[in-house]
């Protein structure tokens, strides 16, 4: 028995932790056929960035990265104060309507002329970069479907920031982007 736990002790100090000799023992403790004790030069010879540990095919577990936040995924929700002016134009033929929208905390604030304030200014808190003007890849594939001539544009402050999005209805992409920032046109031009 002493004999066992010697050389068990000598396995850990030898592979730098129980973790790198996982692999070679079961269960029970016992050797799986290859022996945990190697040279110390190929321990001496093993990269520590490489993430060996001088013997063929072990590796030391990598930390994983951090779980992701429960809501949506890479979205992390922002403060919610918000003074935008709002241009909807909801045809060539028709005037722009002009709104504008104050948010503190994701509630509207006092003045705000916006008929879906509630649902624009709670939009904005939990999707703060719906109104970044993300550069549209270039291998991007949109459907060249037409979804209407209503056009939309959002600016003011958002969180401290400063932004200026545009919106339309030409291709399947846009139409995409307006409905996610719909609550953000009012009743005008607002189709979906």
């Amino acid at each position: 028995m002493r004999k066992l736990v010697t050389q068990a002790v000598l396995a850990v100090l030898m592979c730098g932790g129980l973790a790198a000799c996982a692999a070679d023992t079961d269960a029970a403790g016992t050797s799986s056929g290859t022996s945990p004790v190697f040279s110390s030069t190929a321990a001496a010879s093993a990269d520590p960035g490489s993430g060996t540990s001088g013997r063929p095919g072990a590796t030391t577990p990598q930390p994983s990265a951090p779980p992701a936040a429960a809501s949506s995924p890479g979205v992390i929700p922002g403060a919610g104060n918000a003074d935008l002016a709002i241009t909807v134009r909801p045809s060539d033929s028709v005037p722009a309507v002009h709104y504008t929208l104050s948010c503190t905390n994701g509630v509207p604030a006092p003045g705000s002329q916006l008929p879906s304030a509630e649902a624009a200014c709670a939009l904005i808190k939990n999707n703060p970069t719906l109104l970044e003007s993300p550069a549209r890849n270039a291998g991007q594939a949109c459907t060249q479907q037409y979804g209407g001539p209503q056009q939309a544009t959002v600016t003011g402050m958002l969180d401290q920031k400063t932004v200026s999005a545009s919106f339309s209805r030409t291709n399947g992409c846009a139409i995409a982007a307006w409905d996610a920032a719909k609550d953000l046109f009012g009743g005008a031009g607002g189709s979906a």
